[in-house]
């Protein structure tokens, strides 16, 4: 049913007192004059004898707005001015109440706007950030799982339009929405989800305009969610493209007409319209009346806070966002609130408290992946150096589990925050990933082209560099080579310096390799790339004194701020790996198990043994985890303290023999606990502005690198965070996902027969992170490896049996992968379990 056209006599007038928004007939009709329009009609406001002047002859429409009225009171659209101002806004708010009032009676589907109205509200952002990364990747690959199975499921094809209409992708919505429709042609929410989709696609020029209108008129004969069609054709006919020739009604019109279906929405569509037509006043008083009336309805608030944003009338966007978020008790717009609060406050100046805030978020909704991004944007546009290491650390953890629909504006932001540091080879690689993925009509584009021009020659000689290390070019090339490395360091000090060791390597010159690396690694405060290098070189030279001083180091530069999170947990991989080479497997545990804490919150079920790790304070109970979470969920029992295995005390160091007892029958020496209360004490007062790691520390762990004489006792395990230069104390988010620790626990138990429960429990949580896994090769792999050193450690228990048939199980896989270091080792147990057979 399409919308019936008024005569040119007929017109609408906003009347904010009497019986009806637009008048005191109450069936909404005043019929005198008219012919051609039924009382039925499913256009229901009350419409008088009025006499229509153009839109843009303003002059003439107020004085015709009198004559109109047929009354002295004043109409809503001149209550704002002036002398009249108090009265309207009171008459507004009794109008507003008395129609609430109605709506109570109301049959729902005069209200039913279900989840369409959200894209009129919402702009493609904020209605990204509505649905979490983990709920698009799991519907995505249901609905692609159904589709393979039946391509013509129109359900699927429905839900996955919604999906990528949700998600911003509006031109492949609506694909799916046209196929799903051509499928089930009678489906109402079909149809008008397609029309609506296309309305908001195409409007650019006057065609697709009224091809927009056409489709959104179809979908008016359907009882259910006018709001949500009307609301629409509402929108279009506010564009500065319609003329009379396009036969649109006044915006007004359809403002009125969705409050014939719902006073609330009605009100608020008038608002949309006073603000669209420049009476910014009218609008915003609308809002305001709409909050005050309707406390839980959280579409006035956005508007509101939008337009105080767009405006840059922060304080005023700051007073409402804050309001919405205590009033409202629905959660489903809570982080678009959270967002623009995070926003605002940036604005106003307090990136500090901007940055505290969205860290408190995400800690709580660890889902909502948007509350890392805008952490790590805010970071970065602050120019903030104290901590642009949480911000970089941040966008690189959004890109390991966020949708690729982000891609374009993280990498963006992670290459605007390499370039900070100066890390203009990694900003290169960012930028020109963002390119890849970016939306062509962003403004950023002709930016990010530039800065990738810059940066392009000096990039592509370090490629050329790299290229002839890794092929071992002769002599000749890699003189030419090493004048290329001097070009390099001067783009980026740190990077040329790695190549030239590189090069100094591969010609025997070990030394002088090693003497640039230091020094380069001295000189960068941020860089740690030079100490990653060095220590591969080291351990191939066995150079165990100098790896211990080399591995203080490291751990020390590790605590500044512009450290990235992916990279502090590298380093102390690097450092577990030394502890095992300097015989002290314990710590080396230890270590990895503190690694936890930089874990995001695990909402999901299981891992019991990775949470009770993440929420240990002291080497106490990081010692007794594997224990604790047998005595209380069972979900590990292996039967360990049925047998006798190595003691951790044959591999621990002289002065800390009394601390490394096995797991399950940890002792605590007498006064210790009130020693370590202490201690803890002191560092958690210091530290009380990060509530990150305030209980957890690496210092004591490393003890014995440091030569001190404290007992890890006497002190909680250590700050986890880098440490903070800024005036408040902010430490900045710190967070990264990899589980890879989980791997290396197992591993290392199983090589030294160590902490053989907590090596189960850490590969069995292993594994079930590996279920979540989107790289088939990396899963597959990593799969098999785990379940290996799984056998092993099984084999140490009382359930020897089942390790060695695990063992005979994945044997064959083993040799598809090649992995050979596996496969001598699973050769090696067979031919000792023939000879003992035999």
């Amino acid at each position: 049913m399409s919308i019936p056209s008024l005569s040119e006599s007929q017109r609408f007038v906003f009347n904010i007192e009497g019986e009806s928004l637009f008048g005191k007939n109450q069936d909404g009709w005043d019929h005198s004059g008219e012919s051609g329009v039924s009382r039925n009609s499913i256009i229901a406001p009350t419409n008088k004898l009025r006499i229509r002047v153009c839109k843009r002859n303003h002059l003439v429409r107020e004085q015709v707005i009198k004559f109109n009225t047929n009354d002295e009171r004043d109409s809503l659209i001149s209550f704002c001015f002036d002398g009249k101002y108090t009265s309207g806004q009171e008459s507004l708010r009794a109008s507003i109440k008395l129609d609430q009032k109605r709506d109570y009676f109301k049959k729902a589907k005069n209200s039913d706007t279900v989840s369409c109205f959200k894209w009129h509200i919402l702009t493609g952002k904020e209605l990204r950030d509505l649905i979490s990364d983990y709920e698009i990747k799991s519907c995505l690959k249901a609905f692609n799982a159904l589709l393979l199975k039946a391509p013509d499921c129109h359900e699927a094809l429905f839900g996955l339009g919604k999906l990528l209409a949700n998600m911003g992708k509006l031109d492949q919505a609506l694909d799916y929405f046209k196929r799903a429709s051509r499928i089930n042609h009678s489906d109402e929410i079909y149809n008008i989800c397609h029309s609506i989709t296309h309305a908001k696609l195409y409007n650019q020029t006057k065609g697709e305009i009224m091809t927009s209108k056409s489709l959104l008129e179809r979908c008016l004969q359907y009882e259910t969610r006018q709001i949500d069609t009307i609301w629409a054709i509402m929108q279009l006919s506010v564009s500065s493209l319609v003329d009379s020739s396009m036969s649109f009604e006044d915006a007004e019109y359809y403002a009125s007409w969705i409050k014939q279906r719902h006073s609330y929405y009605g009100y608020l569509a008038w608002s949309e319209v006073f603000i669209a037509k420049k009476e910014e006043r009218k609008g915003v008083e609308i809002l305001k009346a709409l909050i005050e009336i309707y406390p839980d309805k959280p579409e006035a608030y956005l508007k509101l806070i939008n337009f105080y944003y767009k405006n840059r009338r922060y304080e005023n966007a700051a007073e409402i966002v804050v309001q919405a978020m205590k009033t409202i008790s629905g959660m489903e717009y809570y982080v678009i609130f959270a967002i623009k609060h995070a926003k605002i406050l940036y604005h106003l100046g307090k990136t500090h408290e901007s940055l505290k805030w969205l860290q408190k978020k995400y800690e709580i909704f660890p889902k909502h992946i948007a509350y890392l991004y805008q952490y790590g944007r805010i970071c970065v546009k602050s120019v903030d150096l104290t901590c642009i290491g949480s911000a970089i650390g941040a966008l690189e953890e959004c890109i390991k589990i966020s949708d690729e629909s982000r891609y374009g504006t993280l990498y963006y932001w992670l290459g605007k925050g390499q370039l900070l540091v100066r890390q203009n080879i990694e900003a290169f690689y960012s930028l020109k990933n963002s390119l890849k993925w970016i939306n062509t009509n962003k403004k950023n584009v002709s930016e990010i082209k530039d800065e990738i021009r810059a940066l392009n020659e000096h990039v592509k000689t370090y490629e050329i560099v790299e290229k002839s290390i890794a092929n071992d070019t002769n002599t000749e090339e890699l003189e030419q080579c090493k004048e290329l490395c001097e070009d390099i360091r001067n783009f980026e000090r740190s990077s040329g310096e790695l190549l030239l060791s590189k090069i100094l390597w591969h010609e025997g010159k070990e030394e002088e390799a090693l003497n640039i690396l230091e020094t380069s690694a001295r000189a960068s405060s941020s860089r740690m790339n030079c100490y990653f290098q060095m220590i591969e070189y080291l351990i191939i030279i066995k150079d165990e004194k100098r790896l211990k001083t080399i591995a203080k180091e490291m751990i020390n530069k590790c605590k500044n701020s512009q450290i990235p999170a992916s990279v502090w947990v590298k380093a102390h991989k690097f450092y577990a790996k030394i502890l095992v080479i300097l015989h002290k497997p314990d710590k080396a545990i230890n270590i990895l198990k503190c690694l936890a804490q930089a874990l995001p919150s695990l909402d999901r079920k299981g891992f019991q043994y990775t949470k009770t790790l993440k929420k240990a304070k002291n080497l106490q109970e990081l010692l007794k985890v594997a224990g604790s979470v047998n005595q209380l969920t069972g979900n590990y029992c292996y039967f360990i303290d049925k047998i006798n295995y190595p003691s951790p005390i044959q591999f621990a160091s002289p002065r800390h023999k009394h601390l490394t007892q096995t797991p399950t029958s940890q002792a605590v020496p007498q006064g210790a606990h009130h020693r370590r209360k202490s201690t803890f004490s002191d560092r958690l007062t210091k530290h009380k502005n990060c509530k990150r790691f305030d209980s957890l520390t690496i210092n004591s762990i490393i003890a014995d690198l440091e030569e001190d004489k404290q007992s890890p006792l006497n002190s909680e395990i250590p700050v986890m965070t880098p440490t903070s230069y800024s005036q408040d104390n902010f430490c900045g988010l710190f967070v990264c996902s990899d589980v890879t620790f989980l791997y290396k626990i197992g591993k290392i138990s199983a090589n030294h027969k160590l902490f053989i429960e907590d090596g189960l429990c850490a590969l069995d949580d292993f594994i079930e992170f590996l279920k979540y896994e989107t790289q088939e090769d990396y899963k597959d792999r990593m799969t098999v490896k785990a379940h290996f050193w799984k056998s092993l450690l099984m084999m140490e228990t009382l359930k020897s049996d089942e390790g060695l048939k695990l063992l005979q199980e994945i044997t064959p896989d083993l040799y598809r992968l090649k992995l050979k270091k596996e496969i001598a080792k699973s050769e090696m147990l067979h031919y000792l379990e023939e000879e003992s057979d035999s």
